[in-house]
């Protein structure tokens, strides 16, 4: 009397193999869709604050000339943000480059520039 080494009845269908496969990688694409639609919110969060931001430094140099060029740190609901101010003068134009970054990281978010006449020239 021989008995078989493999049970016939151990172990999983082909179909209890697909049905799980396919159960795990539903909800492995749920996951990453919900996890790059929240990376994709904490991005445009932080672009709208670096453009809030960029505008109204771009605003008050642009209209007040004398403005010196400035590196400071800017927060906003709770989150620190680097601002970059720099300011040329050259025959009698004054050009204004404002770059705004998250504090202590190198990936600048948004840069804007601007010109305006001299008008102490």
């Amino acid at each position: 009397m021989t008995k078989s080494l493999a049970n016939p009845e151990s172990g999983f269908t082909i179909l209890e193999v697909l049905v799980a496969a396919t159960i795990f990688l539903i909800g492995l694409s749920l996951m990453i869709s919900l996890l790059n639609t929240a990376l994709a919110r904490l991005g445009s969060d932080d672009l709208m604050s670096a453009g809030e931001i960029a505008q109204s430094s771009l605003h008050a140099a642009l209209i007040r000339t004398d403005t010196p060029s400035v590196d400071s740190v800017v927060v906003v609901s709770g989150k620190k943000y680097q601002l970059h101010r720099s300011i040329t003068k050259e025959n009698g134009v004054v050009g204004v480059t404002v770059s705004i970054q998250r504090y202590k990281q190198t990936r600048v978010l948004l840069t804007l520039y601007g010109e305006t006449i001299d008008q102490s020239h």
